[in-house]
C-alpha cells in the first residue's frame, strides 16, 4: 500500500503522512478482506489525487480489539456527498466494504477536506 501511495502523491506534491501499528506488520488477514483492503485504499488514493486539490494525506492504519481501522484524511477541498459523481467508484468501495463484513464511513464536506474511514472484523484466527 505504500509503495503505491508513495509515487503517486509525490508525483502530485502531496505530502504523505503514514501512521501504522507495529504489531499490524505481523497481522495475518483473509486473502479476501486482504484484497479488498487494497482495493478500498487505492480507490481513495487515486480520488484524493483526482479531485481533492490538497497539499497533504494522512494515512492511518490501527487495531482495536478484534477491529481493524483504517483512516485516510485529506486536507484538500471536499465534497458534497448528496451530489458526489455518478461514477462507480464510492458505490464499489461501499461494496467491498460489505463484503468485509465491514463499515465504510466517508465525511467530507466542502472546503473541509474528506475522511473515510473503513472498520472491518479481523481475529488471530485470519490468516491467508
Amino acid at each position: 500500500m505504500f509503495l503505491f501511495a508513495v509515487p503517486l502523491l509525490s508525483v502530485h506534491e502531496i505530502e504523505l503522512e503514514w501512521k501504522i501499528e507495529d504489531a499490524l506488520k505481523e497481522e495475518r488477514i483473509l486473502m479476501d478482506k486482504r484484497k479488498n483492503l487494497y482495493l478500498i485504499f487505492k480507490e481513495s488514493v487515486n480520488n484524493t489525487v483526482k479531485y481533492a486539490a490538497c497539499s497533504r494525506m494522512t494515512v492511518s492504519i490501527s487495531k482495536k480489539e478484534d477491529m481493524l481501522e483504517m483512516i485516510l484524511m485529506d486536507n484538500g477541498i471536499g465534497f458534497d456527498l448528496q451530489r458526489h459523481s455518478d461514477g462507480n467508484g464510492l458505490p464499489n468501495m461501499e461494496q467491498r466494504a460489505k463484503e468485509m463484513d465491514g463499515i465504510l464511513i466517508i465525511y467530507s464536506i466542502p472546503g473541509g477536506g474528506t475522511t473515510v474511514t473503513l472498520r472491518f472484523p479481523v481475529s488471530s484466527q485470519s490468516y491467508a
